[in-house]
C-alpha cells in the first residue's frame, strides 16, 4: 500500500512535468508549477491514509499490538516519503536533466531537441550537426611558441 502511494505520486508529479517541458516550458519552471499543481493531491491523499491508520495505530483492541506498530510504521513511512516525493524527486530530475542536457552538448546531441535550448540550430544541409561552436570544440588548442 506504502510503495503504491508513493510511486504513483512520484509518477503523477513527474507526469505533469514532462507535458510542461513539452509545451516549451524550461525544466526549473515545470518543476516548480508541478509542484504547485500537485502538492494539494498529494497532500490530500497522504493525510487521509494517515487518518485511515490513526486507530490501528492507537491499537484501541485487544491484542493488536503487531498492528499498532505495523500502523505506526506505515504513517511514519508515509510522512517521510511524501517529503521525499516533494523535495528530493524533483531535485534529482533536475540534476539527471542537467546531467543529461551536459552529455547531449558534449557528445553532439540533437541540435533541434527542445532539450537542448541554445546549443546550436542546424543548417541546411549539416546533416544534423550543430553548426554554431562546433569547430572551436573540435580543434585542437594551440600551443605557445608554434
Amino acid at each position: 500500500m506504502l510503495i503504491g502511494i508513493v510511486v504513483t505520486n512520484a509518477i503523477v508529479l513527474l507526469d505533469l512535468v514532462e507535458q510542461l517541458r513539452h509545451k516549451g516550458m524550461t525544466t526549473d519552471r515545470a518543476l516548480i508549477q508541478a509542484g504547485r499543481t500537485r502538492v494539494r493531491p498529494i497532500l490530500m491523499t497522504a493525510v487521509a491514509t494517515i487518518i485511515a491508520l490513526a486507530p490501528l495505530a492507537l491499537g484501541f483492541n485487544e491484542g493488536s499490538i503487531i498492528a499498532a506498530e505495523l500502523g505506526t510504521v506505515v504513517i511514519g513511512g508515509l510522512i517521510s516519503s511524501t517529503l521525499l516525493t516533494l523535495i528530493v524527486v524533483p531535485v534529482i530530475y533536475s540534476l539527471v536533466d542537467v546531467a543529461k542536457v551536459g552529455v547531449r552538448r558534449r557528445f553532439g546531441g540533437h541540435p533541434g531537441s527542445p532539450h537542448t535550448a541554445g546549443y546550436g540550430a542546424a543548417r541546411p544541409g549539416a546533416r544534423g550537426r550543430a553548426v554554431r561552436g562546433t569547430a572551436a570544440r573540435c580543434r585542437p588548442a594551440r600551443r605557445a611558441g608554434r
